[in-house]
Parts: structure tokens; C-alpha cells; sequence
């Protein structure tokens, strides 16, 4: 992740060693051809004494960007040995190029903190000439000095950094931004294929399993007149899974045509449920339908009523065939519509230790009740197996 300038300009290693050898390069001009002294007359050490600070003071810059903070701490005690030998600008240009470089390229830590320590040296450095008696012409030259030593490096890489900061402060919020995007796009993705996965499973599934259970009854049943209503129901639910195998094709070339997934005009609703509990029979099943037509419903949540139903008829008959079903259908206080399958269980509690298996159609089923504001509770009931739904009427309110 990128932090600093170093990370945006990143130098090789070779810059920071020229550098280092600029500032040894002037440190030896100084001492041969220019000769520079100190405010305070300190006598000068031997020539290779001051060469061998030269060369320490400058060896800390090979770490200018890479190690800032550290060059820093090293070179800080080696220019106060250089000033006591005789004082050298290369521990003037050491010094202040390290400071520059700490405020810089530095961490956020490691910046802050030479930001503070630049003016208190430059205060420290300053009393401490006042307390030595220093004169006033030595500390007005000294406060100018120190101010081109100490404080200008800091105030200008801070100025360098701050713009730079803020660059990198917007580049990671925008890939920040762009990663939450990436996650709303797979939770979308995500999304799509769970609804897909629930269509052909609540429709095109329950229409095959349907078709395979009244197909097997067609083949036991001796009677003409009762083979020829089996198969009519089989040819019945073949042509309504086309149909929404067609419609659902549909959708996904186009875009859904609403909330459910599924164009108005296609999808089945509880006005369909006569049709249904007629495949249900005709596959084995005996089912008793109670309760009123319910009327108005809105569109979602009479889709949702409908395929709660499907499903529930279709787990049980593929987990209790044969047995006997109770579907009710009403309204309470006119605002909830009320959903109760209750079927016999097969072989007793084996059989119901088969249905419990049947995970990913009881999951739909919640799903879609949840989905229209409502709740579906489904389990074992005393010797039985009961799906209730309670689903509010304005579940499919825009």
C-alpha cells in the first residue's frame, strides 16, 4: 500500500550513494581549497580527524530515503562532533539534507515527530548560546543560521509532503471505493444466481419431479380411464414447465419484469392452485384444499403463496408418497395471508428424518417469505409435517 513520496517515487540506490558523495566532495574543497570556519573560534582538529567525520557524517545519506528517520539519528551526534573539530559544511549539508528527507520520505510517525524536533533543536541551540554568554551580533547570525539549518528543511519538505499526502489519501479512498464496488457487484452476481437457482427449483423442479412421480402412478395403474387423467396431468405440467422454462429464458435475456423475476402474465398465482392440487393427486397424493378464495392479493405475494405451496406438495411427494395433505389458504384481520400444508409422515419418524433432508427446498421457501416481509416456519408437528407462512398483504407494495 502506498504511504509516502518514496513509495510514489521510489530512487535507486545509486541517487542516495551520489548524494553521499557530493557532500564528502565538499566536505574536502572546504577544508583544502575554501577554508571554512564556525561563528565560535574552535580550534580545528587534525586534517584526518575532520576527514574521518567528513566521510561519517556523510555515510548516514546512503539511508536518505530508504531509512530516513535512522540517517537522522546517526548523523545528529556525528555534526556536533564535526562542529567541536572544527566545524565542516559538509555536516551542515548532511544534516539539513537529512532532515528534509526525514519529514519526506519518512513514515507518518517518523515525519510528525522531525516536524517537533527540528524547532525545539533550533531553541535548544539558541538557549544554549544564550547561556554561554554568547554576544548579541553571535545569536542574531546563529538565529539565522539555525533557521536556514533547521527550520527551513522541515518547513519545506512539509510543504512538499502535504500535497502528495493528500493525493495518496484520495487514491486509496478510490480503491477503497472500488473494492467495496467489486464486492457489491459479486454480492449481486451472488444474488442473481441464488434467485435463478430458486426459480428452476420452485418452478421448472417441481414440474419434473411432479412429471416423474405421475409418469411411474401411469405405469401401475391398469385402468384406462385413470392412466389416461395421469397422463393427462403429465402432459399438463410438461407444457406449464416449458412455459416457464420459456418465460424464465426470458428474463434473463431481457432483464427481470419485476420484483418476482418473472413477467406478470406468465407467472402462476393462487388462482392456479386448483391445477396444482389436481397434479398433486394425480401423482398419489390426497389432498384436502380449506379455506375461502383469497382475492386482491398483490402480485409478489400471491407468486410467493403459490410457490410455498408447490414446494410443500412437492417434498411431500417425493419424501411421503401416498400420503394425506391439508392445504389451507385465509386471511387474518385482512392484512396477513395464512399458508398451512400438513401432511401424514412416511414410516413414521424415519420418514420424517428423510424430510428434514430436504434442506435447499425448505431454505427457498423461507427465502421467499422473507423476501415479501413475511415468516415460514416448517418441522415436525405431533405425528405429521406442517408448513405455515404468515405473509402480509402489502409485502408487494412498491
Amino acid at each position: 500500500m502506498i504511504r509516502t513520496v518514496r513509495d510514489v517515487l521510489p530512487r535507486p540506490w545509486w541517487w542516495d550513494a551520489g548524494i553521499a558523495l557530493l557532500t564528502v566532495a565538499v566536505g574536502i574543497a572546504s577544508m583544502s581549497l575554501v577554508p571554512v570556519r564556525f561563528a565560535v573560534d574552535v580550534p580545528p582538529a587534525a586534517p584526518w580527524v575532520r576527514l574521518a567525520l567528513v566521510a561519517a557524517v556523510a555515510a548516514p545519506q546512503l539511508l536518505r530515503t530508504r531509512r530516513p528517520g535512522l540517517a537522522l539519528v546517526l548523523v545528529v551526534p556525528l555534526a556536533a562532533a564535526d562542529i567541536a573539530a572544527g566545524f565542516s559544511p559538509a555536516s551542515a549539508l548532511a544534516l539539513w539534507d537529512l532532515l528534509y528527507c526525514a519529514v519526506l520520505h519518512g513514515s507518518a510517525a517518523v515525519s510528525r515527530r522531525t516536524q517537533r524536533a527540528g524547532p525545539a533543536l533550533y531553541a535548544l541551540a539558541l538557549a544554549g548560546l544564550a547561556l554561554s554568554g554568547a554576544s548579541t551580533a553571535l545569536l542574531v547570525a546563529s538565529a539565522f543560521t539555525g533557521a536556514g539549518l533547521l527550520l527551513l528543511p522541515v518547513w519545506w519538505a512539509a510543504e512538499v509532503r502535504r500535497p502528495t499526502r493528500e493525493a495518496l489519501a484520495q487514491r486509496e479512498a478510490a480503491e477503497q471505493a472500488a473494492r467495496i464496488a467489486a464486492l457489491d457487484r459479486r454480492a449481486a452476481v451472488a444474488d442473481e444466481r441464488a434467485r435463478i437457482a430458486r426459480e428452476l427449483h420452485d418452478s421448472v423442479a417441481g414440474h419434473l419431479a411432479a412429471i416423474a412421480l405421475q409418469s411411474q402412478a401411469a405405469l401401475r395403474t391398469p385402468a384406462p380411464a385413470a392412466r389416461e387423467r395421469v397422463l393427462g396431468s403429465v402432459r399438463e405440467n410438461s407444457v406449464r414447465a416449458l412455459e416457464e422454462m420459456r418465460a424464465l429464458i426470458g428474463v434473463l435475456r431481457t432483464g427481470p419484469g419485476g420484483e418476482t423475476g418473472e413477467p406478470a402474465s406468465t407467472a402462476p398465482r393462487l388462482a392456479d392452485l386448483p391445477a396444482l392440487v389436481e397434479s398433486a393427486r394425480a401423482g398419489g397424493l390426497e389432498v384436502e384444499v380449506d379455506g375461502v378464495p383469497v382475492d386482491d392479493v398483490p402480485g409478489p405475494v400471491d407468486l410467493t403463496a403459490y410457490r410455498i405451496v408447490q414446494e410443500a406438495l412437492t417434498n411431500v411427494s417425493v419424501h411421503a408418497p401416498g400420503a394425506s395433505v391439508r392445504v389451507a389458504v385465509g386471511r387474518e384481520g385482512g392484512t396477513v395471508l395464512l399458508l398451512e400444508v400438513i401432511n401424514s409422515l412416511a414410516d413414521g419418524a424415519a420418514g420424517a428424518r428423510e424430510h428434514v433432508g430436504a434442506g435447499s427446498g425448505v431454505e427457498g421457501m423461507r427465502v421467499r417469505a422473507a423476501a415479501v416481509g413475511g415468516e415460514l416456519e416448517a418441522g415436525r408437528h405431533d405425528d405429521r409435517w406442517r408448513v405455515a407462512a404468515r405473509l402480509p398483504l402489502d409485502g408487494g407494495a412498491p
